[in-house]
């Protein structure tokens, strides 16, 4: 099939569901749909499609941005950010409500209340049975609780940002690295992009998973309907927090973090293999946890900052003199060892190649980035067929059977692997003598 619209990165599975096709058409041509394993990918509606391909050329799912993986690629990661800060929101209520350490969110409430931006774009988790995740435009910032926690769920967060432009002048970003690329190549239909989207805050990504996980998390915690999901509820485990599953009667569930994690393999989104941005280069401030940070909350939980450009500085800067945040200098390059950069790169390198392995294209100007020789290849390929297998279950009962199948064997290494850890213990205690 020739690259003429988004239905080529569908059928290839390099959608990365950010919306960016919907917000290019002008036609308002293309609409997002669930899959049977749970992907979010659009659809054109051809009776009012008029076959402009500018769905395709603002699609960061084939579209590799040379800027974003020249810092991974051809410098020290460190070189991309301005500082690296640690710490949370003042406001209690905010900031034991928050993730971590409610940053983002104190931000936001900033800037809306400053009038720097007229709204804020960012994504939430619904409120219906079954919970999925929705972008969310808020400019009152009473409504930001709405969005706080992470949502680890495909959202097509820029489907609608053409229609929200034409009502605020300005609005504030915040979203995962797939969504800030489609921003960057929304420049190439929305010229005076720039100037209305003045703050981009960028959050950490490892992956997400498909919808699908929010079902099969439901089964795990209840047989009745339910109403809302939070990935890492800290209120009732503390930092980092454990998967809470809200009834529709209001009962709450709590689910342990080891099981979320143990499926993550089983239902990552084939695409976010294929990522490397994990640390989100095209945004202005990046947030996420503070991994490899000594000295950290680790009862409640704290934010680490990025500060990545002018503009993101002046509004840290500005929150902190305002004395909405409290933040602390920690160290660049433990900040960015802290999330694994190294290894990510390498393994980034050895999916291109399973992928390719597997005959599947890869995105544009992903040819000469690829590892060499075939080291692991056959965990990467098997990671990528268990992404690709999804939507191929005859039933979604079928496919959380599945699920629950891999928990048990995830379980049953977990408890094979004490013993082990524990004579390596022994081991290196005896070598240290």
């Amino acid at each position: 099939m020739s690259k003429r619209d988004i239905r080529y990165v569908v059928d290839n599975r390099l959608c990365l569901s950010c919306g960016a096709c919907a917000a290019a058409c002008s036609r308002k041509s293309i609409s997002f749909h669930e899959t049977p394993g749970g992907y979010l990918y659009p659809e054109i509606d051809f009776a009012t499609c008029v076959h402009c391909e500018l769905c395709l050329d603002v699609c960061p799912g084939i579209h590799y941005i040379p800027q974003i993986h020249d810092t991974y690629l051809k410098a020290s990661h460190s070189d991309s950010i301005q500082n690296a800060l640690v710490g949370r929101a003042t406001d209690d209520k905010v900031y034991y409500n928050g993730q971590s350490g409610g940053v983002v969110t104190a931000l936001l409430e900033d800037i809306l209340e400053r009038h720097v931006v007229d709204a804020v774009l960012c994504a939430g988790m619904s409120y219906f049975s079954p919970p999925r995740g929705e972008a969310l435009l808020i400019a009152d910032a009473n409504d930001l609780g709405k969005s706080q926690k992470s949502k680890y769920v495909p959202v097509p967060l820029l489907e609608n940002l053409r229609d929200y432009l034409k009502h605020y002048k300005s609005i504030a970003v915040v979203g995962l690295p797939c969504h800030m690329h489609g921003l960057e190549l929304l420049k190439k239909v929305i010229p005076d992009l720039e100037d209305k989207i003045p703050l981009r805050i960028g959050l950490i990504c490892d992956r997400i998973l498909t919808a699908k996980s929010i079902d099969w998390l439901a089964k795990q915690a209840t047989v009745k309907p339910v109403s809302h999901i939070i990935y890492r509820d800290k209120s009732r485990s503390g930092y980092p927090g454990d998967p809470s599953i809200e009834a529709s009667d209001g009962e709450i569930i709590m689910l342990k973090a080891a099981d979320r994690m143990a499926i993550k393999d089983f239902f990552t989104l084939v695409r976010c293999r294929l990522c490397l941005d994990k640390m989100n280069a095209g945004a202005d401030i990046v947030c996420g946890d503070p991994h490899g940070i000594d000295g950290v909350n680790r009862v409640h939980g704290e934010t680490l900052v990025l500060v990545r450009s002018k503009r993101g500085k002046k509004i840290i800067d500005d929150a902190v003199g305002e004395g909405v945040i409290k933040l602390r200098s920690v160290s660049v390059s433990k900040a960015i060892n802290g999330q694994y950069i190294d290894q990510r790169v390498k393994d980034w390198k050895a999916y291109l190649l399973a992928w390719k392995g597997l005959k599947m294209p890869l995105p544009d100007g992903a040819e000469n980035l690829q590892g060499n020789g075939k080291t692991g290849i056959k965990l990467y390929e098997n990671n990528l067929q268990q992404g690709l297998l999804l939507d191929s279950y005859e039933s979604v009962n079928e496919m959380l059977k599945a699920a629950d199948s891999w928990l048990k064997k995830k379980r049953l290494k977990r408890v094979m692997g004490v013993p082990l850890r524990f004579v390596q213990k022994v081991v290196k205690k005896i070598k240290n003598v």
